[in-house]
């Protein structure tokens, strides 16, 4: 039996004196603790329990407390300081305590359960950061079109500010290297808003051709 449960990769066994003394243990504890089967034997089992189960332990090891006939959960803690809980049996043989323990597979299924919502509202929250990441893109193109726009009518006033080449017959400008256009074409196309009127010579041109002075 006991070359069984040292050979065993899921069931871990220990076997602890009364005193609270590792006298033997398995591989998978060892694997479990992180600790060499030779550092653990002749070690106090408390080493290697939280400080919470570490009480009921010595109770039951020192006669304190019967050996509990169902199944429980104890918390053990590796070198990493991890936490590992097994669903534990204990059983007295030859004046010692030999300790059974499995893996708690309904903490394992609570663990994996917690593992699968945190993947899928990280799946979520990937998809929404990629989601604003394509709106930041297209908010950052809108906005260098947009200065760029600002540039070019920036540098087109600053040009009518410097010059205005107009033809002295028709009176067009010239907006490019072989363009001409009206000046209100211009400045439509510009963005300038241009409204008619008549400058008081003019006005008084069209009361006198519509009879309206003399």
């Amino acid at each position: 039996m006991r070359s069984l449960l040292q050979d065993t990769r899921v069931l871990t066994y220990l076997r602890i004196s009364r005193e609270g003394a590792v006298m033997d243990a398995n591989r998978v504890f060892s694997r479990w603790t992180g600790l060499p089967r030779s550092d653990l034997l002749g070690q106090p089992i408390q080493r290697v329990l939280t400080e919470e189960d570490r009480p009921r332990m010595e109770r039951w090891l020192e006669g304190h407390d019967p050996l509990p006939d169902e199944a429980f959960l104890l918390n053990f803690v590796s070198t990493s300081h991890d936490v590992q809980t097994l669903s534990c049996r204990l059983f007295a043989h030859h004046g010692d305590v030999v300790l059974l323990g499995e893996p708690d597979l309904e903490e394992d299924r609570t663990v994996a359960e917690e593992l699968l919502m945190l993947n899928n509202e990280l799946s979520v929250l990937s998809r929404e950061n990629a989601r604003r990441n394509r709106e930041l893109e297209t908010a950052r193109r809108e906005l260098a079109d947009a200065l760029a726009e600002r540039e070019s009518s920036y540098w087109h006033l600053r040009k009518i500010q410097e010059h205005m080449p107009l033809c002295m017959r028709c009176g067009k400008m010239k907006t490019g290297d072989a363009e001409w256009e009206s000046l209100v074409d211009y400045l439509r196309s510009n963005d300038i808003l241009v409204s008619h009127g008549y400058c008081p010579t003019c006005a008084d041109d069209v009361l006198q051709e519509e009879g309206v002075i003399g």
